[in-house]
């Protein structure tokens, strides 16, 4: 009789709703950014104490578009935040948290060919900012890479760590609220998108209006393989190439 009730429970299983899961993203999105700004902080203090900077306006200014700082950050910020996304998903008891972050496992063909849409998809994105006359490699990408000090770091935070966390954060815990909501599918892709792109203040509209696009492509590998990894990879592989570009740009 147990064991039946227990069926029955995982069968009723849904995530949190919307309003609890915009409510929980807004505090995760809200700690990531206060790690953030406290290490930018860190640093600020650093300049002016050590020397470098004569104030704190001209150390703040500085470190706007700093490689260095945003390594550290996002090094910081990202595996802390993924680890309170992880325990959000915990408490809501699911019938693991697995599966409420869609950390199922995919063929290694269905990886590569999610890949190689992303590709096709970067090829085009270059092509229509070349016929538009507009830069390849956005400034903010190429000042991150020439104040990276110590490159590596850099590489592990824009491949490894800002995809882990973004993609655990839109396309596990945020698409599942929307998902089972009355917005569906379609408003998981969309919103979720929407909310990726706003999150790059750092670029202009343009740039932000691919990275919307390109999150739409995420979403939708996201949903066709019910499983958080093609996103990831893809993520990553768009942050590789973006790298790439800005470490060709400089020499």
């Amino acid at each position: 009789m147990e064991v039946v009730e227990a069926e029955v429970v995982q069968q009723r299983w849904t995530p949190w709703g919307f309003w609890t899961t915009a409510g929980f993203s807004l505090a995760v999105a809200g700690v990531y950014v206060a790690i953030q700004t406290a290490v930018g902080v860190v640093f600020v203090f650093g300049m002016v104490f050590s020397g470098q900077s004569e104030d704190l306006a001209d150390a703040a200014e500085w470190l706007e578009n700093n490689g260095l700082l945003l390594a550290v950050a996002t090094c910081l910020a990202a595996p802390l935040c993924v680890g309170l996304v992880t325990l959000l998903a915990w408490i809501r008891k699911p019938p693991s948290v697995r599966r409420y972050l869609a950390l199922e496992p995919v063929s290694a063909a269905s990886l590569f060919g999610w890949v190689m849409l992303l590709g096709l998809f970067a090829a085009a994105a270059d092509g229509l900012t070349i016929l538009l006359g507009r830069p390849v490699v956005p400034e903010f990408m190429s000042e991150s890479y020439r104040t990276a000090v110590f490159v590596p770091l850099l590489w592990l935070a824009l491949i490894v760590m800002a995809p882990a966390f973004e993609e655990v954060f839109f396309r596990g815990f945020v698409f599942q609220g929307i998902r089972f909501s009355r917005l569906g599918v379609i408003g998981a892709i969309a919103l979720t998108s929407l909310a990726w792109a706003a999150c790059h203040v750092q670029y202009d509209l343009y740039q932000m209006a691919i990275i919307f696009a390109g999150g739409i492509l995420l979403g939708l590998a996201r949903w066709r393989s019910g499983s958080l990894y093609p996103p990831l990879a893809m993520h990553a592989a768009m942050n590789v190439i973006a790298t790439i570009q800005a470490a060709v740009s400089l020499r």
